[in-house]
């Protein structure tokens, strides 16, 4: 089976979303929900320690991801639950 591929441009947070993806990757566990339901949320947590380790809300997806502070997963392990 072919299937033709395209490029688009990302966005500067869609771009920093696929970098999160791929600097968690070895970490194991760990969730990422992105829900619009009138505003969008994003959230990303640690499945093994269960701690919400980031959280942003905006009226766009540029605005919720922009208020999360999304450190290096190795130092999530240590951090409290900010929200």
């Amino acid at each position: 089976m072919v299937t033709e591929t395209t490029s688009m441009e990302l966005s500067e947070q869609e771009q920093q979303l696929v970098e999160v993806l791929r600097e968690w990757d070895h970490v194991g566990e760990y969730r990422l929900t992105i829900e619009l339901h009138g505003v969008w949320d994003v959230a990303l947590q640690r499945q093994d320690t269960g701690v919400r380790a980031v959280r942003g809300t905006g009226p766009t997806f540029a605005e919720a991801w922009d208020a999360m502070d999304i450190a290096p997963p190795d130092l999530q392990a240590t951090s409290a639950e900010r929200i």
